[in-house]
């Protein structure tokens, strides 16, 4: 009976011991556990309008307390207990850590680095890089003078709000927008970075089991295009044919054969413009500004078309006169026309 004791007693001593050691219960330290998060930018890769998807480099800063990490620091002879890689983060530490999921990332996680630090008061501050390929709609309504707020949602994975929650650290918040003037070659081409901000969430989820409240962070980018490329490209060349076409109006009643070659010259311009655009949108279902804008200088050119048709049927009728009082009108009609026009898509889709 006494050998029995104490086989139970070896036993009981073994497992507390190997508790102390290797390892202890891996729950969240208390109910809900705050988990502190702060994310900074570190380079945009790339932004693709056709697929809707940003590739960026975030460091995430998450902090958390549990007071079964405690320890002597005297004992340590260290300020903090240091894990970092994915060996030691996988292997060696075996405190608790929150799963971190970003919802809309396409792919597999992309953690570059990784680090965890304990303090003797059992404060554990986790630091990773990562690479997210996000998936993300865009509002291009007013492209290319657009402004883009794209989203990371982020997640504690398998806890509800009642378990984890996560905390924006409000002493992040405040440099944000310096941070942003201080890192301006995180920039990439054709657009400038204007600010990013974490905002708490609470959603209900439905992706399994009972419906429940889940902890939630919005990471918001914000992204200002820089429309250079477009205007130099597309809007001034396009304009300068369109007024190039009007010299129509000086040209020979008479000559409908010159006068149309060169309106269909416009046409075929404006249509080959549109392709162009086609080629760095996605299929969106409503008109961009700058498909407002091809699509009146297309009706401008095909306006002409019929002008000179009109013309030439005036001649035909005998009626020079009044043929040359049309082309005159229209030296005036046309140009005023198309700057109201421009002036009420500005209002539509930029005011």
């Amino acid at each position: 009976m006494r050998s029995i004791y104490r086989i139970i007693l070896v036993l009981s001593t073994v497992t507390i011991f190997y508790s102390d050691i290797f390892g202890y219960d891996n729950t969240p330290p208390q109910k809900p556990t705050l988990v502190k998060t702060s994310a900074f930018i570190t380079d945009i890769h790339s932004l693709d309008e056709v697929s809707e998807q940003l590739q960026i480099d975030v460091i995430f800063i998450f902090s958390w307390n549990d007071p079964r990490l405690e320890f002597n620091e005297n004992k340590v002879k260290n300020p903090y207990k240091l894990y970092q890689g994915d060996f030691q983060y996988d292997e060696v530490f075996e405190g608790w850590k929150p799963q971190i999921s970003i919802i809309n990332e396409i792919g597999s996680p992309q953690i570059k680095a990784r680090q965890i630090k304990i303090y003797p008061n059992g404060d554990v501050i986790y630091i990773e890089q990562r690479t997210l390929q996000l998936e993300t709609p865009m509002q291009l309504k007013k492209f290319p003078f657009d402004k883009q707020v794209l989203k990371a949602y982020i997640i504690p994975f398998g806890y509800n709000s009642k378990e984890v929650q996560l905390k924006v650290e409000p002493n992040d918040k405040i440099t944000v927008k310096d941070y942003v003037k201080e890192h301006p070659n995180i920039n990439i081409a054709e657009w400038h970075l204007t600010n990013f901000n974490l905002a708490n969430t609470e959603p209900t989820k439905y992706y399994y089991g009972k419906p429940e409240k889940i902890s939630m962070i919005e990471f918001s980018i914000s992204l200002k295009r820089k429309p250079t490329n477009i205007i130099l490209k597309v809007l001034i060349p396009l304009t300068l044919l369109v007024l190039a076409m009007w010299a129509i109006f000086w040209m020979d009643t008479k000559a409908l054969s010159d006068r149309l070659n060169i309106a269909f010259i416009g046409i075929l311009s404006v249509i080959a413009y549109q392709f162009l655009i086609e080629g760095e949108m996605p299929d969106i279902d409503y008109l961009t500004f700058t498909d407002g804008f091809l699509l009146l200088s297309f009706s401008i050119l095909f306006s002409t078309v019929l002008e000179s048709l009109a013309v030439y049927w005036l001649i035909k009728l005998n009626r020079d006169k009044l043929a040359k009082k049309v082309d005159i009108f229209s030296r005036f009609a046309f140009p005023i026309s198309y700057l109201v026009l421009i002036t009420f898509l500005y209002f539509i889709y930029l005011h």
